[in-house]
């Protein structure tokens, strides 16, 4: 669905007014409210591969951040809205993303390469490493019980060298 990105970026949005609908031929199937008023709509798409699925990060000024994701939850696409980088995975990766290993062992580590993409042309590569773990906790939630992770990842940047840490559940 590479339209969806751009159906995202130039459209006037829906989801500010309180509603969502995801593009033709998809189906939205969770909402997720998040902190900071923020809220994340995830839908699957008929034309896209089983398993893969698309999350949308809403704030108080309309969408943030779109991303495309597998079942495993590897990064296949991401992209910060509005604006005209996107991120795409570049396969194979060195340890990939896997919900399975993290549900299994109860932690996933990762490392993985993405190509930066400005106007759709590659103007560098990221090196992304890190881990996702469960910690043992639970919570309930809407009469549901969650896992509570904790992930920290670093982001290596091609393009100015500079690297960020990101970490917290």
């Amino acid at each position: 669905m590479k339209g969806i990105f751009a159906i995202f970026a130039a459209a006037p949005f829906a989801a500010t007014a309180g509603t969502f609908t995801p593009p033709k031929g998809c189906t939205a199937y969770l909402t997720v409210q998040l902190s900071s008023c923020r809220v994340e709509q995830h839908w699957t798409c008929a034309d896209d591969p089983e398993g893969e699925h698309w999350a949308l990060t809403i704030d108080a000024d309309g969408p943030s951040y779109l991303q495309h994701l597998d079942r495993e939850f590897r990064w296949l696409e991401n992209s910060p809205l509005p604006g005209d980088y996107k991120r795409i995975l570049r396969q194979p990766e060195a340890d990939p993303n896997s919900m399975t290993e993290l549900l299994e062992k109860g932690r996933d580590d990762f490392d993985f390469e993405q190509s930066v993409l400005r106007d759709s042309k590659p103007i560098a590569a990221e090196h992304i490493t890190g881990y996702d773990k469960l910690t043992g906790t639970k919570v309930r939630i809407d009469g549901e019980d969650l896992l509570v992770t904790e992930f920290e990842f670093t982001v290596e940047s091609g393009l100015d060298g500079q690297t960020s840490r990101t970490y917290g559940n």
